[in-house]
Order: structure tokens, then C-alpha cells, then sequence
């Protein structure tokens, strides 16, 4: 996934996600088909975010996503630094019966 993820000092917090290998939509009106492959290969939200420091997580409050189930609901992410680099990993989920632990590094700009 390319994307960006956007933490300003207000307390405010943006995301967006995308997969590089999106394929452009045919005609200027996408098919069915091309509409939904291009909601799949893409995340987006938006809203305040609160830092829980002695926890070692933050909080993003999506005031606003691209996936309306989404909207008004909390995303905790546990955060590591690294050497320019910041790795999210929101809590681990069970999916068939085995536990699976997501994560995300993201590379500071212009390092």
C-alpha cells in the first residue's frame, strides 16, 4: 500500500491508503465491476486523535471515512518510532481461529 498519514499539532489526524497497482477506469463512468475493485483498493478517514503515551497507543476518532460504517467510531493504533519511521499496529483479531497482528510503518518525508 502508498498513502499518507497526516498528524497536525491541533490534535487532528488524516489518512489515506491506496494500492499501487489500481487500474484506471475504462470510460469517464466506471462499470460496476471498476467502481467496486476501486472502493477495495482504497482507505481513507479523517478526524481528532487522542495520544495515550504510558499505553504506548493513540486513539484516531473517524469523524469522517470513505466507508460509512465507519464514520464515528475509534481506531486504536499501538506506535512504535523508529529511525524515521513510525509503525502503527492496531489490536490483534482473530480471522479462521489463529490470531493475525497487522501493521503499518510509515517512512517520515523527506527521509
Amino acid at each position: 500500500m502508498d498513502g499518507f498519514i497526516i498528524y497536525t499539532a491541533s490534535g487532528h489526524m488524516a489518512v489515506h491508503l491506496v494500492r499501487p497497482d489500481r487500474e484506471p477506469f475504462l470510460e469517464e463512468r466506471p462499470t460496476a465491476e471498476e467502481a467496486t475493485a476501486a472502493i477495495r483498493t482504497y482507505i481513507s478517514y479523517f478526524g481528532p486523535y487522542t495520544i495515550h503515551a504510558d499505553d504506548g497507543y493513540v486513539v484516531h476518532h473517524r469523524s469522517g471515512c470513505w466507508y460509512p460504517s465507519c464514520m464515528d467510531t475509534d481506531a486504536q493504533r499501538f506506535y512504535e518510532f523508529g529511525h524515521g519511521t513510525l509503525t502503527l499496529q492496531p489490536p490483534a483479531r482473530e480471522v479462521d481461529g489463529q490470531m493475525v497482528q497487522d501493521s503499518l510503518v510509515w517512512r517520515r518525508m523527506g527521509e
